[in-house]
């Protein structure tokens, strides 16, 4: 007769299967949670710089159209083509209280800047729209187009001395409700020798 030798052969424990499961989950779940960080931080960012790249649009597209009008010498007010769109005095320059705030909006896409200008009156001021050719990015313009998470407000500030005047312009994301926003100020003056 043959004696059979049983041996005790060691596995893990349910307890040693947990504890290691857990570790492989906090070892994977680490790297996914710091991944999707990273990409969300880039999206802010881009959208950040376009914002930025929109607010020196607007201000450009101000200081050519002050530009156009120093040159000509029939001019006799150098802030002629923001009066009524763009122009404001004490509360209505404050972009944070839209419902008294006087801005405009300018298609800098277009050749004529001086009949581009929409005040905030008139419903297409915001947002911007944007265009596309052949279905791949082009332009944002005011003109058609489905509408961008982008809207820019433009105002501009007289100072007490008549050739001088400041420019703010935000752009803000996403719209309408602008929880995010970048906004610019400078300063613009009359060099015009006819005026």
């Amino acid at each position: 007769m043959k004696v059979i030798n049983f041996k005790k052969q060691k596995g893990f424990t349910l307890v040693e299967t947990l504890i290691a499961i857990s570790i492989l989950m906090i070892a994977i779940a680490s790297p996914i949670n710091l991944a999707q960080k990273a990409l969300s931080s880039a999206v802010l960012s881009r959208d950040q710089m376009t914002a930025s790249f929109l607010a020196q649009d607007g201000l450009e597209a101000v200081k050519n159209l002050r530009d156009q009008i120093a040159i000509r010498s029939d001019s006799t007010d150098w802030l002629s083509p923001f009066r009524g769109k763009c122009v404001c005095t004490g509360v209505q320059c404050n972009l944070n209280d839209l419902s008294q705030a006087i801005y405009c909006n300018i298609d800098t896409t277009l050749a004529d800047l001086n009949s581009s200008i929409i005040g905030s009156s008139d419903s297409a001021s915001n947002p911007l729209k944007i265009e596309t050719n052949s279905g791949v990015f082009a332009k944002y313009d005011l003109g058609a187009g489905s509408a961008s998470k982008f809207s820019r407000l433009i105002n501009i500030m007289p100072t007490n001395d008549p050739n001088e005047a400041i420019v703010q312009v935000r752009v803000c994301w996403p719209y309408p409700s602008c929880s995010q926003r970048i906004d610019i100020k400078d300063f613009i003056y009359n060099y015009s020798p006819y005026i």
